[in-house]
């Protein structure tokens, strides 16, 4: 996202792909490179953060798929929206973009919870290495539990969660066409993450996300960050 925070550019539009690992490299880049195409020239584009070999967290993962998954931001509705239309049109073009699904909505951030009061809520090079492990949480609560859902985890996370071992910091963005939410989440290694669900309130907390929600959570290994 180069200097831009997520209050700059609230508006998210969310893309993703699978591939086998074996084959996921080389496609990455192509995609990459075509989504960025049409999205740098246009009015509004706040830039975008790519998190690539991301693997399927739980017992229902289907461990011969790598994910490729990209956060573009906007700094309108209308920007993302008309962005959003544009590739979805483009798919039927580019062999690339055809590989590519394009969440239907429209997320807005809403807050960043870090581990050093400190920290300025943008992304930028130092919190985005490959040494850092890169969690999206994709939920859909039951109904009319978005807004209850969406203040817990906010309130968990600030309250104990930012205290765990390796934490980095937890981003929130709400969808404004259903009550979905996704959480970008950043541990220093994929081992904080484990070990924290051996803390008896983590594990609570996501028993409670599993009770009012439904989703997936994915872990990444490495950022491809666009620098526009």
């Amino acid at each position: 996202m180069g200097d831009d925070n997520f209050d700059e550019s609230p508006f998210v539009v969310v893309v993703t792909a699978e591939a086998d690992p074996c084959h996921a490299e080389g496609g990455w880049s192509g995609l990459v490179t075509s989504v960025e195409a049409i999205a740098r020239p246009r009015p509004g584009n706040g830039g975008a953060i790519w998190l690539a070999q991301g693997r399927g967290l739980g017992p229902l993962t289907t461990p011969d798929t790598e994910h490729l998954m990209g956060l573009v931001f906007w700094r309108s509705t209308g920007d993302a929206e008309t962005f959003a239309a544009e590739l979805t049109r483009a798919q039927h073009d580019d062999q690339f973009v055809d590989d590519l699904v394009v969440d239907d909505g429209i997320y807005q951030y809403s807050a960043t919870v870090t581990a050093k009061p400190d920290d300025v809520t943008q992304v930028d090079p130092s919190r985005t290495g490959s040494d850092l492990a890169h969690e999206i949480i994709r939920m859909t609560p039951v109904s009319g539990k978005q807004g209850w859902i969406g203040e817990y985890n906010e309130s968990e996370t600030r309250d104990h969660i930012k205290h765990l071992e390796g934490f980095v910091s937890t981003s929130f963005f709400r969808d404004l066409r259903s009550d979905r939410i996704v959480e970008y989440v950043q541990w220093r290694s994929a081992a904080n993450l484990t070990a924290a669900f051996d803390d008896a309130r983590f594990a609570e907390h996501m028993s409670v996300n599993s009770h009012y929600s439904e989703g997936e959570a994915l872990l990444f290994g490495i950022t491809l960050q666009d620098k526009a």
